[in-house]
């Protein structure tokens, strides 16, 4: 079970293992829906022989009113013409004894010849893939009913109806098919895209760590830099990509040291930078636009979750009397689709705050 799940996890292989449960869910649809249909089509031809039986036993009744009224072998064959119900696939016989008294109409009981007698006619009829129905009246005489179960098939349109429903199920299965692919094939791209911001902020990473210590190696007394932070051309690249809804809801903050009239120390700054940081959670990038202004993406952020983030940063600031030293402004911007994180960036360049 877990190297099935596996197939889902892995992008490379995600979409082939979606296939191959889409095409198992379609068999198992298609060999429900065929044994469906052959309950209905058995069903319906036991329905269909119950009610032949029962005009056969309406022909045997009024035959026995014939025979009871003085009528001889040609009254019952000019009955049978007039009364019983004849087609090509569905047609009634009368039987006397041995012989064959009628079959179907004139034409055809005039051409019997050796299945004139009884048991090679029935034996004929019975090989048919048909109905074969029959109910003995007085005196030796036999009615029955003879239908193809095709013709049964087409006059209850059976056929007709399982075409329907074959193809109610392509059309679903169809769309149901195209959909789980397209939002696979989607779910792969978002997958892709959050790889490649990711492998960028490990890049990163690793060239931060390889400076700080180049830094330390140089000179150990000098100071450490605590920001970790990404530059502005990676800054803006994690910007171009924050479109994707996986990212979303996405909330901007630009954090301002507020110089004033004195020079700030790279640490100082850093260390106000700090007192924020401390608060913000796993999904939150910090990025330098230049000394002193900083701008924080937070990923998959609500705005009840920024505010909580500010309230807490600013009840530490009050506890800790940090306002007094290093003042950071913030200001708060929600991604949405009408206000990309890009526009937001842009615009606030054009103000001059940077």
């Amino acid at each position: 079970m877990k190297g099935l799940s596996g197939l889902f996890k892995r992008a490379d292989s995600r979409m082939k293992a979606v296939i191959v449960l889409v095409g198992i869910f379609v068999l198992a649809s298609l060999c429900f829906l065929y044994n469906e249909n052959k309950r209905n089509r058995d069903s319906y031809l036991r329905m269909y022989e119950e009610r032949q039986q029962r005009y056969t036993e309406l022909l045997k009744n009024g035959l026995e009113q014939v025979v009871s009224a003085g009528g001889d072998e040609s009254a019952v064959r000019s009955w049978f013409l007039e009364k019983a119900e004849v087609s090509a696939n569905s047609w009634a016989f009368c039987l006397k004894g041995e012989s064959v008294l009628f079959a179907k109409d004139e034409q055809t009981t005039k051409t019997l010849r050796e299945m004139e007698k009884t048991d090679v006619f029935l034996k004929q009829i019975e090989s048919q893939d048909a109905f074969v129905t029959m109910a003995a009246g007085s005196d030796g005489y036999v009615a029955g009913v003879i239908t193809a179960k095709s013709y049964a098939l087409t006059q209850g349109q059976v056929q007709q109806h399982e075409i329907y429903l074959y193809l109610f199920l392509a059309i679903v299965m169809m769309a149901g098919v195209m959909a789980v692919i397209g939002l696979t094939a989607k779910f792969d791209q978002a997958q892709r895209q959050l790889e490649t911001v990711s492998s960028a902020m490990r890049q990163q990473n690793r060239k931060l760590e390889r400076n700080a210590k180049q830094e330390e190696e140089r000179e150990p007394v000098a100071e450490q830099d605590p920001g970790n932070l990404y530059d502005a051309d990676l800054i803006y690249l994690f910007l171009k990509k924050s479109d994707d809804e996986a990212l979303h809801p996405m909330q901007i903050v630009f954090a301002r040291i507020v110089m004033e009239s004195r020079y700030y120390t790279r640490q100082e700054i850093f260390d106000a930078l700090g007192q924020l940081k401390q608060f913000l959670g796993r999904t939150h990038v910090v990025g330098e636009m230049k000394k002193g202004c900083f701008i924080i993406l937070m990923y998959r952020t609500l705005p009840e979750e920024v505010q909580s983030v500010m309230d807490q940063y600013e009840t530490w600031v009050r506890l800790n009397g940090a306002g007094e030293q290093t003042k950071l402004q913030l200001s708060v911007h929600e991604v949405t689709k009408a206000h990309s994180a890009l526009q937001i960036w842009e615009e606030y360049l054009q103000k001059g705050e940077v």
